[in-house]
């Protein structure tokens, strides 16, 4: 709050009252005119705000009223691939991890949807603030991952950041085995992936 005369000059030590929902503040002007106080809105809340100046030996006790309205918080939101490296074989399973946070640090409701190369891969409910998808992509080549918070009635949407990973091929393993079956001699080769 600044007070200033009709010459918009600050005007210092004046003794104001201020009520912004239930709570009311007392105090006086620094120098510079102002008074100034804390409030923690919520998210999509109308405050109404009055402003009270206590009458003295040169001016008059006013009143004048406002209503803040506070909208939906913003949030961010970040992955992280769990992943051994950026190269993995395609018969490899990773999780993608969302965190979405909001400016006022409450924990953040809702879902998040997560992305392949621009294609939605699964939607899943927050938990705690974060969400995890457990995926594996048989398709060789590099693939470009993010999360997008949808927006709820309290927060605001948010994407994250762009991951890549690399899908590679998978080294198999070759088994060969030779025995004697009933008497003869028998070779099998088996073909496994590296799991």
């Amino acid at each position: 709050v600044v007070v200033t005369d009709k010459n918009n000059n600050a005007l210092e030590g004046i003794q104001l009252t201020l009520v912004a929902g239930d709570i009311t503040i007392n105090g006086v002007t620094d120098e510079t005119g102002e008074l100034q106080a804390d409030y923690t809105f919520t998210a999509n809340e109308d405050v109404n705000i009055t402003i009270t100046n206590t009458a003295d030996n040169f001016f008059e006790a006013v009143t004048t009223t406002a209503i803040v309205k506070c909208g939906k918080l913003a949030t961010t939101t970040s992955l992280s691939v769990n992943s051994s490296s950026t190269s993995i074989s395609f018969v490899e399973d990773y999780t993608l991890v969302a965190t979405v946070t909001s400016a006022d640090e409450s924990t953040v409701a809702g879902d998040v949807v997560f992305y392949e190369d621009n294609n939605i891969i699964g939607t899943v409910q927050l938990s705690g603030g974060s969400a995890q998808l457990a995926y594996n992509n048989s398709s060789i080549g590099e693939h470009e991952y993010y999360a997008v918070y949808n927006e709820t009635s309290n927060y605001l949407a948010s994407k994250s950041q762009t991951n890549k990973l690399n899908i590679i091929k998978d080294t198999p393993r070759l088994t060969v085995l030779t025995g004697d079956l009933y008497q003869g001699w028998y070779t099998a080769c088996i073909l496994t992936d590296s799991k």
